[in-house]
């Protein structure tokens, strides 16, 4: 038995030997398996393409509108208020030269009437001053022929010296007659002057009577009343235009060059000149409003805390009251524009497209290339390169956590 369980146990072990064997000689004798190749996983980018152009600049600022025009409403003669404008108060409109207040006409009115009596006295003093003096000279020519032809007979011994000095006596008072009235004639021509001046004062009076300003206006306040005695003088409201209004806008040193040369005061025909335009966005009523304008000169001062200097916009109201539309109203906080100089050959592009100040990612050939421009200008959302790049090249604007000069990318299809 016990050889038995030898025998067999000697023959597992040398099939396992010879299996084992077997099985390593058919590892090592099988060809080993194609190895695949993996593609390689470039990034994969998005790109504009920039080109070269001419470029307005765009400067923005912001303000608020304030009226070119403010005024008083302050009677010029006195008297007790017979009648009011519907429209005289706070946010009221009125149109030009439409009655606001009405005083009492009764006093002017006769004073009027008095200083056109006098006036036809005084017309009638003057036509009887220049009857006199014809009649003076009329008589002096009569005197003087008398006087020649009485000193023609003393010569010839016909007429006494004394006849002779007679008729150089009445010459003589002819002649001063004839002074006097032509200064009689003076005084009622001056007096005349003089009364036709109180009747102008006296219509212009009568007329003052109606208060009304020379421009079309909204009312800001206003403190009168009907039955109301009011003074010379006394302000009983303030008005400000409507036709125009104008921003200040405080720019920096740096933004001026891009602006024309402009005066400190206001240009007397801005039509003569090529005036910057300008863009106006601000919100009324929940809504956004939109104006147009143009700069028309800076303030004649820098602002000794911000180092800024305002630029003067006017906006015209009246196109936007024949259009229908809301005009610029005082007080409103805007936007503003200003459409500068002209940058020529000049490449526009995004901000976002911009890395570490003045880089860019430029595409070309399936490699990222890292380029650094020149930036002339700087907006909100876009920047002006004017060296360090060609037209028509492709910037990346995938963004992207690390990138090298030279690496590969690939291009996403549009």
């Amino acid at each position: 038995m016990g050889k038995n369980k030898f025998r067999q146990l000697t023959l597992a072990g040398l099939a396992l030997a010879i299996g084992t064997v077997l099985a390593a000689t058919l590892i090592l004798t099988e060809p080993a398996p194609a190895r695949e190749e993996l593609p390689e996983m470039l990034p994969m980018v998005e790109v504009i393409k920039i080109s070269q152009q001419n470029m307005p600049i765009k400067i923005v600022g912001y303000g608020t509108a304030q009226p070119t025009i403010k005024a008083q409403i302050v009677p010029q003669v006195g008297g007790q208020v017979i009648a009011v404008h519907k429209n005289l108060f706070s946010g009221g409109f009125v149109a030009q030269n439409t009655p606001l207040v009405t005083i009492d006409p009764s006093d002017y009115e006769l004073a009027l009437e008095e200083s056109q009596a006098q006036l036809q006295q005084a017309q009638a003093a003057l036509i009887i001053a220049q009857t006199r003096i014809m009649e003076a000279q009329t008589n002096l020519a009569d005197a003087t022929q008398d006087l020649e032809r009485i000193e023609d007979l003393y010569e010839k011994g016909v007429l006494s010296r004394q006849d002779a000095d007679k008729a150089q006596t009445m010459w003589k008072l002819n002649q001063i007659r004839l002074e006097k009235e032509q200064a009689e004639f003076t005084n009622a021509k001056s007096r005349l002057d003089g009364v036709r001046v109180a009747v102008s004062r006296a219509k212009l009076n009568r007329a003052r009577t109606q208060i009304m300003l020379p421009f079309s206006a909204i009312v800001s306040s206003e403190s009168v009343d009907p039955g109301q005695y009011i003074l010379p003088g006394q302000s009983i409201g303030e008005a400000y235009g409507t036709s125009a209004m104008e921003i200040p806008v405080p720019l920096k040193d740096q933004q001026l060059k891009w602006l024309p040369e402009l005066s400190m005061t206001s240009q007397k025909d801005p039509s003569r000149l090529s005036l910057p335009r300008a863009e106006i966005k601000g919100q009324f009523a929940g809504k956004e409003r939109h104006w147009q304008g143009i700069v028309v000169r800076t303030n004649g001062q820098i602002d000794p805390q911000s180092r800024m200097i305002d630029v003067v916009v006017r906006v015209d109201n009246q196109s936007d009251v024949q259009s229908n539309q809301l005009p610029l109203l005082p007080g409103t906080f805007v936007e503003v524009t200003i459409h500068g100089s002209i940058l020529e050959d000049i490449f526009p592009i995004p901000h976002y497209a911009v890395h570490d100040t003045n880089q860019l990612w430029v595409f070309e050939e399936g490699k990222l290339h890292i380029k650094k421009v020149h930036i002339a200008h700087r907006e909100r959302e876009w920047i002006y390169a004017s060296k360090g790049i060609k037209d028509g090249q492709q910037i990346i604007i995938t963004p992207m956590d690390l990138v090298t000069d030279g690496m590969a990318v690939h291009l996403k299809k549009q």
